[in-house]
């Protein structure tokens, strides 16, 4: 045999032990523990959309409530809204003076953007009165003003401007609502009670008391319902029901406050401290922000 055809030969053979020595490779297992425990490579969390219109029934997401506010003016508050997300982190819970939380939520609990709910109270907007009232990993649904703090962090409006208005599922602590009785006649000497008014529903040139318990922000009441005096910048309209701590909308007159001597005495940004009092007014009961309501007022 030739020299030419040794080398031929020869380096033939080593093409073929090259071959079989890489097909080999491919078939052996890994002689170790991959850092993602022999699983699949993590993907990056799927983006999520903003979704839903800040009312009861459609809460904002975290998503679209975090576009609203960057786009927002800084340190102006919002009208109230709803907004659902799980809280990812608690950062405290205040039980002995004020009763409030600071925490953290998202649309998930891996998600990357995160809304900071400050000095929040509890569901029913209520006082927290223990830690444990909430854990990481609770679903809730918040409810008040929201604010682009200082043009770069989205936040709830401190000082118990807002609450936990839903907790996994749950609106009202598990508790049987009470229903108001109905008093009065719609007299001077016997006024309507709220629960009076609800279900009259019109009625002309009548009297009506009850507590000033908040004030309607915007053009939609069940959007712009605010219970609470601190931040209220209307000066044209009040809420008024039968229970000074009344929350549902749904057990509320909403007030039409018209220019001059009785809006200058009752709006609730002039008078912080009418909230929570008790009133007589006179007027029409009749439809006011598509709910009951009491117009062409003349008398408080």
């Amino acid at each position: 045999m030739s020299k030419i055809m040794k080398k031929l030969l020869y380096s033939l053979f080593l093409m073929a032990i090259t071959a079989m020595t890489f097909t080999s490779c491919e078939n052996v297992p890994e002689p170790y523990d991959n850092p993602n425990g022999n699983k699949e490579k993590p993907t990056p969390g799927a983006k999520i959309e903003p979704a839903g219109k800040g009312t009861e029934a459609d809460p904002y997401n975290v998503a679209a409530a975090m576009q609203l506010l960057k786009a927002a003016k800084a340190d102006e508050p919002t009208a109230p809204m709803y907004v659902r997300g799980k809280i990812v982190e608690i950062q405290g819970v205040e039980t002995k003076t004020y009763g409030n939380a600071n925490y953290y939520i998202a649309d998930s609990k891996d998600a990357t953007q995160k809304l900071y709910i400050f000095q929040s109270l509890y569901l029913g907007k209520k006082r927290f009165t223990s830690e444990n009232q909430i854990k990481v990993g609770d679903d809730v649904v918040v409810y008040g003003p929201f604010v682009n703090f200082k043009g770069n962090k989205p936040e709830t409006v401190g000082k118990g401007a807002t609450y936990i208005h839903m907790l996994n599922g749950q609106t009202s602590g598990g508790e049987t609502p009470a229903v108001d009785k109905e008093e009065g006649d719609g007299t001077a000497a016997s006024p309507f009670n709220v629960a009076a008014a609800l279900a009259k529903g019109n009625a002309k040139n009548v009297y009506t008391k009850g507590f000033i318990v908040g004030y309607i922000y915007g053009k939609k009441a069940s959007e712009g319902a605010v219970f609470n005096a601190d931040t209220y910048t209307v000066e044209t309209n009040v809420l008024i029901a039968t229970n000074a701590n009344e929350t549902k909308l749904s057990k509320c007159v909403a007030v039409q406050l018209p220019k001059g001597a009785v809006r200058e005495g009752l709006n609730l940004k002039a008078h912080k401290q009418n909230y929570k009092q008790e009133v007589v007014l006179y007027g029409d009961i009749d439809k006011y922000f598509g709910m009951a309501g009491i117009k062409n007022l003349t008398y408080a």
